[in-house]
């Protein structure tokens, strides 16, 4: 399975402290405490590892405090320039729980509460966001790698908030942007983490595979996968997978769309929307999830739907392309424009990024039949017949099939009798005299607590599809039964111009060798064929290349042989001797008559 260009999601790398004996928390972070420092000094400095190039870090104090002999951070201020007012609001609103004596208004019980949490929790998140809005001027930035690095020199100590900003305009693909809270005691070297969302593509034959081979009119399946992203620290996360369909394949609509989050079947417009047509230009089609926040992040994604390979189908060469990316939030700073579930398509002023593109390639053939008359030549070449190509072509076929399952926000029951119902079950239903009027229905339901969803959901299998094309030769004598999957098909000749014989039919194989990977697009099928009956027919490649996708046969008519015909010369010649026959039988009678009489 190929790999597309992956993005990253959120890094929050978090070192907590605690006000006197302080306590650090970090997710691969490191911290080289080398001399105590004065509150309000230090030179120290902070290196983000494993981003991308094109990124620019800013580092923002929250706490000025000083480093003591044992590298802890004590004497906890607020930094100058962070806006203190409502503070304490703020960072109860973010689930920060102060206890008896600690007020959030004052930096050193804020960083005793913080030591209380563990990293990279949702709380932690929150207080990001807090310190975020309130931050001051920077400090200092990094925009230029040093040594594969970035690096924020000439901090003093204290405790900060690194944000992250492209220097340019990202390219698809690039890394997503990062929000850290760091305690600096010393120098302090962070990692980067590059979770970038990323999709891939399969065509189901019905295996998963990266490429394979249709006729015109056969219908292909496709799977796109992904996983939920790190929407860690976002206040509204879009997330739109986009595909991309080439001129020779015709999706089949919406209503063939089938979405999974793990393995919940979700519901197209409550859960997530298709767009298509302009809706969706320049792609095919768009599926934007409402709430991809409400899912496990790293749970799977499966989008499924099929499309159609029509006339416009290229034959041979690198085939019929079609790609899928997905575009997703990408900046933690600035994540509040918008909304997913009234709008799931961000907005041109929303930060986004684009992944890398994921493709699948379909390979169709095409058969050249030339009609002649005695030989091979132009002068030849024969018009006004007709044949017939039959035969069978590989092809998947999907299968709709509605399931029901347990859900509790469902509207169905099941019954005994392994129906469901809409019917909610319910007991005795009686009068302001307590007499029965309805007798309860519990009896009839397997289980009146579970309720269930209508899910529809679509079964790939393998078929033997029949094929039926009919041609007749023009004035260069040519027959073009084009977009031909892999598969056995017979040539009949059904009608024969006057005073020719018929060719006998022709039965043979074509074999497509797909590609086993896909990764630039540019791959070529590896076409083949074999003769059945009769051997040695003559259908080659065009040009002798067996990546054409063109095959090429001769079929030549013999004129027929001319037999004599009532009348004409023949019949002439009958009188003749017929005559002759008899005048040598009335001579010979008179002679035996003249020697009798003698």
């Amino acid at each position: 399975m190929k790999q597309g260009k992956k993005l990253l999601a959120l890094l929050i790398a978090m070192v907590m402290v605690l006000a006197m004996s302080i306590s650090t928390f970090a997710d691969e972070t490191n911290t080289d405490v080398k001399n105590a420092a004065a509150k309000g000094t230090g030179n120290f400095s902070i290196t983000m590892t494993g981003a991308e190039d094109g990124h620019t870090f800013e580092a923002y104090r929250i706490f000025d405090g000083a480093v003591d002999k044992s590298g802890k951070l004590s004497d906890i201020v607020w930094a100058k320039g962070v806006e203190t007012t409502g503070i304490a609001a703020a960072l109860a609103n973010a689930d920060l729980t102060a206890q008896d004596g600690e007020n959030l208004s004052i930096a050193a019980d804020v960083a005793q509460v913080l030591s209380r949490q563990s990293d990279d929790n949702e709380v932690m998140k929150k207080v990001a966001d807090v310190f975020y809005a309130r931050k001051g001027t920077a400090t200092g930035s990094a925009s230029e790698k040093t040594e594969g690095n970035y690096v924020i020199s000439g901090q003093k100590a204290g405790y900060y908030l690194v944000t992250d900003s492209f220097t340019n305009t990202p390219e698809a693909g690039a890394a997503t942007l990062s929000r850290n809270v760091l305690a600096v005691v010393g120098d302090v070297t962070a990692k980067v983490k590059n979770d970038k969302p990323t999709v891939g593509k399969k065509v189901l034959t019905p295996a998963p595979a990266d490429a394979n081979s249709a006729g015109i009119g056969d219908t292909v399946a496709f799977q796109i996968t992904g996983k939920v992203p790190n929407y860690a620290g976002y206040d509204k996360y879009f997330y739109v997978i986009n595909d991309t369909l080439s001129a020779g394949l015709t999706f089949d609509g919406a209503q063939n769309v089938v979405v999974k989050v793990g393995e919940t079947t979700l519901k197209a417009t409550n859960d997530y929307v298709v767009y298509t047509g302009q809706d969706a230009a320049p792609h095919t089609f768009e599926v934007a999830f409402k709430n991809i926040k409400g899912y496990n992040v790293g749970d799977s994604i499966t989008v499924t739907y099929s499309a159609t390979v029509n006339e416009n189908a290229v034959i041979g060469g690198t085939g019929n392309a079609n790609e899928t990316d997905v575009t997703y939030s990408n900046n933690p700073n600035d994540s509040s424009k918008g909304n997913p579930g009234e709008n799931p398509k961000p907005g041109t002023d929303t930060p986004t990024g684009t992944s890398g593109k994921d493709m699948t390639v379909t390979y169709v053939a095409e058969l050249d039949l030339t009609k002649y008359k005695d030989s091979v030549a132009d002068a030849n070449k024969l018009k006004g017949a007709t044949f017939t190509l039959t035969g069978t072509s590989d092809v998947v076929r999907g299968k709709g099939e509605d399931i029901f399952t347990v859900d509790t926000n469902g509207a169905y029951w099941k019954l005994k009798d392994g129906t469901y119902t809409t019917t909610a079950p319910h007991g005795d239903i009686t009068d302001d005299k307590d007499n029965v009027k309805v007798k309860s229905n519990y009896d009839a339901y397997e289980s009146t607590t579970t309720k269930y969803a209508l899910q529809h959901v679509t079964l790939y299998e393998s078929e033997k599809e029949e094929i039926f094309m009919q041609g007749t030769s023009g004035e260069d004598g040519r027959i073009v039964f084009r977009g031909l999957g892999a598969g056995t098909y017979t040539l009949t000749e059904v009608v024969t111009p006057d005073g020719y014989n018929t060719a006998a039919p022709i039965t043979f194989t074509i074999k497509i060798e797909v590609p086993g990977a896909i990764t630039t697009g540019q791959e070529n099928a590896t076409y083949s064929v074999e003769s059945i009956t009769p051997e040695g027919t003559g259908i080659t490649l065009k040009d002798g290349s067996a990546t054409t996708g063109i095959y090429e046969t001769n079929v030549i008519d013999k004129s027929g042989s001319t037999l004599p015909s009532t009348g004409g010369m023949g019949t002439t010649l009958f009188y003749v001797l017929g005559g002759v026959l008899l005048a040598a039988a009335v001579i010979l009678l008179i002679t035996r008559k003249r020697m009798s009489v003698r």
